[in-house]
């Protein structure tokens, strides 16, 4: 069996200044150069954000950040949860909690974005800074930050 794909314009986001775009199995998210965040696709395990399991077949902003004027600057997105950094170094999740996913130390679902804990950025000097991450959002949070960090772990045994 052949199966043609063909690629297509997401009209709103052409009208957009979009800085990032992640992807789930079958959702997308897009950041906004105004920091805001645009999601759309399957609504399954509350990935889009918006407090229900709705798909969204245009990309439709959380309007949550934007009231409380919050400027998100990255997002991951995974199979059943995402996770958000803001431009204070908070982090949001919401989604699928299984397995402590979503860092709040607990199994619970999040059907809106939820604040987790602040990374903190320690600067070397020379331009290096270390990232200083929970121990509970070290899964989630690593694919979250931007490339050009230097990420160091510790573990004491």
């Amino acid at each position: 069996m052949w199966i043609q794909r063909s690629w297509s314009c997401v009209e709103l986001l052409a009208f957009l200044s979009t800085v990032q775009i992640a992807a789930g199995p079958s959702y997308a998210l897009a950041v906004a150069l105004d920091g805001s965040l645009y999601t759309f696709g399957s609504g399954s395990n509350f990935c889009l954000g918006h407090g229900e399991q709705l798909n969204e077949f245009h990309p439709r902003a959380i309007l949550s950040f934007k009231r409380k004027g919050i400027h998100l600057l990255r997002v991951s997105a995974g199979d059943e949860h995402v996770v958000a950094l803001d431009s204070n170094g908070y982090v949001y999740t919401w989604g699928k909690g299984y397995c402590g996913a979503l860092g709040h130390g607990n199994e619970t679902d999040k059907t809106t974005p939820e604040p987790g804990e602040k990374v903190t950025v320690v600067h070397l000097g020379m331009g290096m800074r270390l990232i200083r991450l929970p121990q509970n959002l070290w899964t989630a949070l690593r694919v979250t930050l931007p490339s050009r960090f230097v990420q160091v772990r510790e573990r004491l045994l």
